[in-house]
């Protein structure tokens, strides 16, 4: 992994954002939501990202 940077595991992601990890897959499938990193057979996703995708889902909801 990188350094300087910061990468969440799916189960951190989903406590993040308040859902299941089957509904983080979900998001990925259906909108904008950050694809993982992959190590190996781990998934990871880099915090940066997860902020961004959130911010710009407030943007949407303040939007309309």
């Amino acid at each position: 992994m990188q350094g300087n940077q910061i990468y969440l595991s799916a189960r951190e992601v989903a406590e993040k954002l308040g859902i299941s990890r089957s509904g983080i897959y979900s998001l990925i499938r259906s909108s904008d939501f950050p694809t993982p990193i992959k190590f190996g057979r781990l998934s990871r996703w880099k915090i940066a990202d997860i902020e961004h995708w959130l911010n710009t889902q407030e943007q949407k909801t303040f939007a309309n």
